[in-house]
């Protein structure tokens, strides 16, 4: 059975977001696209001998603005790329409104500080399971023109992301593939934490075994004793 997982690549235009789709699940490099305020991508990948129907749909600024588009693109979301240029100050500020949306529809986003993750529930709430997040910042190639220095202008809001990486969606195939694996893991994680918290909590409501069996029983004899009195 495939399993579904939806991803959505947030941040300001220019910065290399259907770069980074295309380069994971096609490989190839492509270096202009066309400017639409949504794009969508679908493919089914093997992850872990599981079957994945991948679908990474590229988000503009346009679309997070607008109330109502930005609370359903995140409450469809089963993790989110907020990207980054590392060749534009500007993208950095972009992409902490695109936290600010996240924050204030999904607020149950998963975390990791200095590369320990905090204790944090993996039960889904009223705004839906956890988000995974990945802050990336793209085009580290293009060190010799770099204007944001490397974390140390993300270091105040990095507690809230899952994973924190840069990444050259030109020269680095293999390391934008392992990012996006190292995220769908993070989901189906999730969503197997949240599947044994879902069925402990059905047994703890039936009760252990021994409980259950002299329930059976006691409605069983019940169930006799009324037939016995009816003939």
């Amino acid at each position: 059975m495939k399993i579904p997982v939806h991803i959505i690549i947030l941040g300001q235009e220019g910065v290399g977001k259907s770069a980074l789709a295309v380069r994971f699940l096609t490989r190839r490099f492509l270096s202009e696209f066309a400017e639409t305020e949504e794009m969508a991508y679908e493919r089914t990948v093997t992850l872990d001998d599981r079957q994945v129907s991948l679908r990474i749909t590229d988000v503009s600024g346009k679309s997070l603005q607008t109330r109502a588009a930005s609370r359903e693109l995140l409450m469809e979301a089963d993790a989110a790329v907020l990207v980054y240029s590392v060749t534009d100050q500007s993208s950095v500020t972009a992409a902490r409104h695109a936290l600010n949306c996240i924050r204030k529809h999904r607020p149950s986003v998963t975390t990791q500080v200095h590369g320990a993750r905090k204790t944090q529930s993996t039960a889904a709430t009223s705004e839906g399971p956890p988000l995974p997040v990945l802050l990336l910042g793209n085009k580290n190639d293009l060190d010799h023109v770099r204007t944001v220095t490397r974390y140390s202008d993300t270091t105040d809001w990095t507690s809230d992301f899952t994973m924190t990486s840069e990444c050259s969606a030109r020269d680095d195939a293999d390391g934008v593939t392992s990012l996006f694996q190292q995220l769908i893991r993070k989901v189906l994680e999730i969503r197997d934490c949240s599947s044994k918290s879902g069925r402990k909590m059905s047994q703890a409501s039936l009760g252990s075994p021994r409980q259950l069996r002299s329930t059976i029983k006691r409605r069983f004899s019940m169930f006799s004793r009324d037939r016995i009195t009816t003939l």
